[in-house]
C-alpha cells in the first residue's frame, strides 16, 4: 500500500492579506478536478485494476490524497505514474469538463431534496461547526460558472504553488532499497518543477480542518425545514462537544486530555444499548435510535487538536422533533442515576469490553496503512517543526487509551458526565430538522431561546454568523508547549517508509535545499 499526502494550500485556498484562506470558488474547481482526474484515468487504469490494483485520489482542505493498493510488484510504478499523468494535466478535457460538471450540478440543486432529514440535520451541524464549509447554493454558483479553461487554471495554480510538503506512507513485502529508490523518483517528479512560484508566506502555509469552539455552557439549537418533499420524518442529532481537548498521544496530551477521552469512551460504549432499548424498543421513538463516539480534528497554530464528542440521533413520525429532545433529555438526566447504582463488575465488563475491542489487532494491510498514515499526517510536521524525535507521533495511542480505561473509576465517568452532557458546563448542539408529519413552527422554535441557547430557525446566512462568533478549536497546552520551538523550526517535507509492518524511516526534504536526510 502507498499512500500519499501533497500538502499544498492552494487545492482549497487562496491567498489573501498574506494569508492562505479557505476558499469556495477554489474548492469547488478542485473537487471537480479530482473527480475529472478519476474519470479519464479509469479506463487506462483498468488493466491494473484486472491485475489486482487499485486507487483513489482526492482532495481536502491539508492538500491532495492519492492512495494505491494491492498484491503486485508494479504497485510503486502504478503510483509514480498517476502522479505524473495528474502534474503534466494533459487529462483536463472539454468531454471531461462537462460530464462532471453536469453531474455535480445536478447532485448540488437535489442534495437537499433527495436525502434524509438526519442527514440535513448533520449538514446544518457541520455547517456551524465547521469553519471552512460553505453553503450548498454557493458552491452551487461556483459549479455553474466553472468552465474548461478555469479549471485548468485551478490545476496550474496547484502545480506552479511551490509551497508544498509530501507525506508518504509504503507498507507491505517490500525491501528498504526499493523503498528509498521510489521516494528518490517520486522526489525528482516534483523537484522538476522549476517555474513553481515561490511563496513570500512560507510560515503561513500549513491548511488543514478547522472546528469551531462553543462557550462553556452554551447551547444551540438549529431549527430547519426539510426541503425532501417524499420526507414524512424529523430529525435530531445532539452532539455534546467536550471542552477538554482530546487525547493525541502521551507526548502531545496530558493526563487530563487522557482521563477525558477514556471517560468518554466509555461513557458513549454504555450508554449505546440502554438508549437504545429505551427510546427505541420501549417508547418506540422512531425509526433510528442511536448514540455513539465521535472525534475531530482541527489544526490550530500548526498543531493539531483532537475533539471528543458524544452524538445522540433520532429519526422519527412518532413526535415532533422538540418533543423528541425533551425524550432524549429525560433519558439523559436518568443516567445519571444508572451510573450512580451500575455494579462495579459491570462497569468493569464495560471497560475490559472496549479496552480489547480498541486492542484488537488489524487484519487488512490497507487498513493498518491508513491508520499510520492519518497519524503522519496530523501530527508528522509538528513533531518536526518542533524538531522532536519521530518516536513522538503518538503510534501507541490505542494501546494507552485501553489502558486508561481499564482504570477508570466510578467516580471519574459521573464528573465526564456531568461536565460534557447534563452540567451547566455542558455545550452543546441540537440540529433538528422537520419533516411533512410534523411542520416546522418557527414562532414556537424562536420562544425556546434562552440566556443560554441559542435558537437558529431556517436561516443558513445568519448560521454562517454566529459561526464567525465562535472560536476555533486549539489545545493551548500544547501550543503554549510547542511555541517556542515553532518559531525555530524550518519547513519539511516528511515521508515514511515500511517493510512488513516495521518503520524503516522518515525521509525529510527541506523547501529550499533539495537534500535528502533520512533518520532512523
Amino acid at each position: 500500500s502507498i499512500t500519499f499526502l501533497i500538502r499544498n494550500p492552494a487545492v482549497h485556498h487562496q491567498m489573501k492579506g498574506g494569508r492562505w484562506e479557505f476558499d469556495s470558488e477554489t474548492s469547488v474547481h478542485s473537487t471537480m478536478l479530482m473527480t475529472i482526474f478519476a474519470q479519464a484515468l479509469a479506463q487506462e487504469t483498468y488493466d491494473a485494476e484486472l491485475a489486482g490494483l487499485y486507487w483513489n485520489l482526492s482532495s481536502s482542505t491539508a492538500g491532495i490524497s492519492l492512495t494505491c493498493f494491492g498484491y503486485s510488484d508494479r504497485l510503486s510504478d502504478l503510483a509514480t505514474k498517476l502522479l505524473q499523468d495528474f502534474l503534466a494535466g494533459d487529462f483536463i478535457e472539454d468531454s471531461y469538463a462537462r460530464s462532471i460538471k453536469d453531474n455535480t450540478i445536478r447532485s448540488l440543486k437535489t442534495y437537499f431534496s433527495s436525502r434524509r432529514a438526519d442527514s440535513n440535520a448533520a449538514y446544518y451541524q457541520n455547517l456551524l461547526l465547521s469553519a471552512k464549509q460553505s453553503e450548498i447554493n454557493v458552491s452551487l454558483d461556483f459549479a455553474i460558472k466553472a468552465t474548461l479553461d478555469s479549471i485548468k487554471a485551478t490545476h496550474r495554480r496547484i502545480i506552479d504553488n511551490k509551497e508544498i510538503e509530501i507525506d508518504c506512507l509504503y507498507t507491505g513485502n517490500v525491501s528498504e532499497e526499493h523503498a528509498r529508490f521510489f521516494f528518490s523518483d517520486t522526489n525528482k517528479l516534483f523537484s522538476g518543477l522549476e517555474n513553481a512560484i515561490q511563496s513570500q508566506h512560507s510560515d503561513l502555509y500549513l491548511t488543514g480542518p478547522e472546528v469551531r469552539r462553543l462557550d462553556v455552557g452554551q447551547d444551540f439549537e438549529l431549527h430547519f425545514s426539510s426541503e425532501n418533499a417524499q420526507e414524512e420524518n424529523g430529525a435530531v442529532l445532539m452532539t455534546f462537544q467536550s471542552q477538554i481537548p482530546g487525547f493525541c498521544g502521551k507526548n502531545l496530551s496530558g493526563i487530563e486530555s487522557l482521563t477525558s477521552s477514556a471517560c468518554i469512551r466509555l461513557l458513549c460504549h454504555m450508554l449505546r444499548e440502554p438508549l437504545f432499548n429505551s427510546l427505541r424498543t420501549q417508547q418506540q421513538l422512531g425509526y433510528i435510535v442511536s448514540s455513539y463516539y465521535d472525534v475531530g480534528f482541527c489544526l490550530s497554530n500548526d498543531a493539531v487538536a483532537t475533539i471528543d464528542l458524544i452524538s445522540v440521533v433520532v429519526l422519527s413520525r412518532r413526535v415532533a422533533p422538540p418533543d423528541a429532545v425533551i425524550r432524549i433529555d429525560e433519558f439523559l438526566s436518568e443516567f445519571q442515576q444508572t451510573l450512580l447504582t451500575m455494579p462495579e463488575s459491570e462497569i468493569e465488563t464495560h471497560a475490559k469490553a472496549l479496552s480489547e475491542k480498541l486492542l484488537k489487532p488489524i487484519q487488512q494491510l490497507s487498513t493498518e496503512a491508513s491508520k499510520h498514515s492519518d497519524k503522519i499526517r496530523r501530527y508528522g510536521p509538528t513533531i518536526i517543526r518542533n524538531r522532536s524525535d519521530s518516536s513522538d507521533i503518538p503510534w501507541k495511542s490505542a494501546e494507552e487509551l485501553a489502558f486508561a480505561i481499564r482504570s477508570l473509576q466510578r467516580k471519574d465517568l459521573l464528573k465526564t458526565w456531568d461536565r460534557v452532557v447534563i452540567g451547566p458546563q455542558r455545550a452543546r448542539i441540537t440540529s433538528m430538522v422537520y419533516g411533512s408529519t410534523f411542520l416546522l413552527d418557527e414562532k414556537a422554535a424562536r420562544q425556546r431561546a434562552t440566556s443560554r441557547c441559542n435558537v437558529l430557525v431556517n436561516d443558513a446566512k445568519q448560521l454562517l454568523e454566529a459561526r464567525k462568533k465562535l472560536k476555533v478549536y486549539e489545545d493551548g497546552n500544547r501550543h503554549a508547549l510547542y511555541l517556542s520551538k515553532m518559531l525555530s523550526s524550518s519547513r519539511c517535507r516528511l515521508g515514511l517508509a515500511a517493510v512488513g509492518l516495521g518503520v524503516i524511516g522518515f525521509t525529510m526534504i527541506t523547501t529550499t535545499k533539495k537534500q535528502i536526510k533520512s533518520i532512523r
